[in-house]
């Protein structure tokens, strides 16, 4: 919006004399509207923001004008244009009075006609008017687009302030995690966190915006609301007020941040309805593998990646759940939008997740009743997420009574020869063998044949050397090679059955070369 007042007093054809200014006020608001008069009394006929021409001629005495003066400031006019009548100056005490209470106060050039200054500034609302109305509807427009083309809410923020100058604002979602910021001050954060304390303890009117003070300044918050719950806050800290023009581009704001939030909302429910379908189906065995892999589209799980599927289970009524589901949404930020619930746990497929995740989350949902935190062996495609499945539940079974955090890949030889579940019988393959093989997957013979050696001579290095025609050090130094590589010492009797379960499938072909070699590169 101008600022009319200032475009009057660069007009030369008016011939304006400054007699008062307060120049702190005028860019903070927006006139409303212009009043001729030569009442005493005008404020009847004020609304608040309007600039007051007069000639002053019902002002007689110095008490009508001090009065006269005190009533436009009342009525928060904006700034007064005296034309004193005949081109007398004006009064000394319309001068104070307005320099005493901060009003601006204009004189024009005695042969201007007041009512070429009402036309002009009435022109100039009404062109600002209508400039604000055109940008408001540009801006809607390219939010809009914005939002259709899945631009994050930092894009929409930064858009609007192409717009408006703001050195702080921030957008915080209501579990206090920042989802777009301009500046970096912690105060502000730190601010907000309390904010969102505040609003859900004072439950607060739905949807209204508040001020808080803030160093000097005001923070001035508008929460954003979907479903009739409160998902976000809009903050700006500004050093004065918001005048109508900001207003209404934050207005824009927030709705880019709504339209925003509804599409992931809505993207993220769509995903989470398309997951929990394709776990049922799974379940239920009524899927091909050409089904899966739509469902997996659906969900946003692409095929080509290999990546883990969790579940996660604990002691839990309604509240608990909801906990756990907004423990988890939370924790697993940047890593997938694929959370659902069934059977009785929550699922999520995590694409190429970090070896120590499974073990943060489990950490996360420490405050809740007996957390337990079971993850699959590495899959992709139909098939593997169907492996997958079948994992995670397999487990679930086996320990049942036990709380904490299970990984498929490393269960115990004996889990996993009872479960004769292909998969976790290749990982343990790999596992205990797969450091034996080259880059090629050729066989280490040295390292594997005295490995094979050493266990069919009752773990004892005497026969086994004679067996390998070598000194009974260089068999020790093998075995020493062998544990160093594959982290597992072939004479613990914790690791032997690993050892000679491992050697046995793969002797036996049940595990091939490349399933091994394919699992440890």
């Amino acid at each position: 919006m101008p600022r009319i007042v200032d475009e009057i007093i660069r007009k030369p054809e008016f011939g304006i004399e400054v007699l008062a200014r307060n120049s702190e006020l005028e860019p903070a608001v927006v006139c409303r509207g212009v009043q001729v008069t030569e009442h005493v009394d005008p404020s009847p006929w004020l609304h608040r923001l309007e600039i007051v021409l007069t000639t002053g001629i019902s002002l007689t005495t110095e008490a009508q004008q001090q009065a006269f003066v005190e009533k436009l400031v009342a009525s928060k006019a904006l700034a007064l244009i005296y034309s004193a009548y005949s081109g007398e100056l004006v009064p000394e005490r319309v001068i104070e009075v307005c320099r005493q209470h901060g009003l601006t106060l204009l004189r024009p050039s005695p042969v201007v006609p007041l009512a070429d200054m009402a036309a002009f500034i009435n022109r100039r609302i009404l062109d600002g008017h209508f400039a604000t109305q055109q940008t408001s509807i540009k801006l809607y427009r390219q939010l809009v687009a914005l939002v259709i083309r899945g631009a994050s809410i930092q894009k929409i923020l930064d858009t609007v302030l192409d717009i408006l100058d703001f050195s702080q604002t921030m957008i915080i979602d209501r579990e206090g995690i920042v989802l777009a910021e301009t500046g970096q001050d912690p105060e502000i954060l730190a601010l907000m966190k309390h904010t969102i304390r505040s609003y859900r303890r004072n439950a607060r009117g739905a949807g209204q915006s508040f001020q808080l003070p803030f160093d000097q300044s005001l923070c001035n918050v508008i929460p954003v609301q979907l479903d009739g719950s409160t998902h976000a806050f809009i903050a700006i800290v500004s050093s004065r007020a918001l005048n109508e023009h900001e207003e209404l581009m934050l207005e824009q704001l927030h709705a880019g941040v709504a339209l925003t939030l509804s599409r992931d909302l809505t993207d993220n429910r769509w995903r989470q309805q398309s997951f929990t379908r394709l776990l049922e189906a799974v379940h239920m065995g009524e899927m091909s593998s050409v089904l899966v892999q739509e469902r997996l589209r659906a969900a946003n799980i692409d095929e080509a990646v290999e990546g883990v599927l969790f579940r996660v289970e604990c002691e839990t009524d309604g509240s608990h759940l909801a906990q756990l589901i907004r423990v988890l949404e939370n924790e697993l930020i940047g890593f997938t939008d694929t959370v659902a619930f069934h059977e009785g746990a929550v699922y999520f497929f995590v694409p190429d997740p970090s070896e120590r995740l499974g073990e943060e989350i489990y950490r996360s949902l420490s405050p809740l009743r007996n957390p337990k935190v079971i993850a699959s062996m590495r899959h992709s495609g139909a098939d593997g997420f169907v492996r997958a499945y079948q994992e995670v539940n397999m487990l679930a079974q086996q320990q049942l009574n036990s709380v904490g955090f299970f990984a498929a890949e490393s269960m115990d030889t004996l889990t996993i020869l009872r479960s004769n579940h292909d998969p976790m019988l290749r990982a343990l393959v790999a596992r205990a063998l797969g450091p034996l093989f080259d880059a090629n997957g050729r066989e280490k013979p040295e390292l594997l044949h005295t490995l094979e050696t050493f266990i069919r001579s009752g773990c004892r290095t005497g026969p086994t050397a004679e067996e390998l025609h070598v000194h009974r050090h260089t068999v020790t130094y093998r075995l020493n090679q062998i544990t160093q590589l594959v982290g597992l010492d072939p004479r613990s009797g914790d690791s032997l059955l690993e050892y000679t379960a491992a050697l046995r499938l793969y002797r036996a072909g049940v595990v091939k070369c490349e399933d091994i070699t394919d699992r440890t590169r």
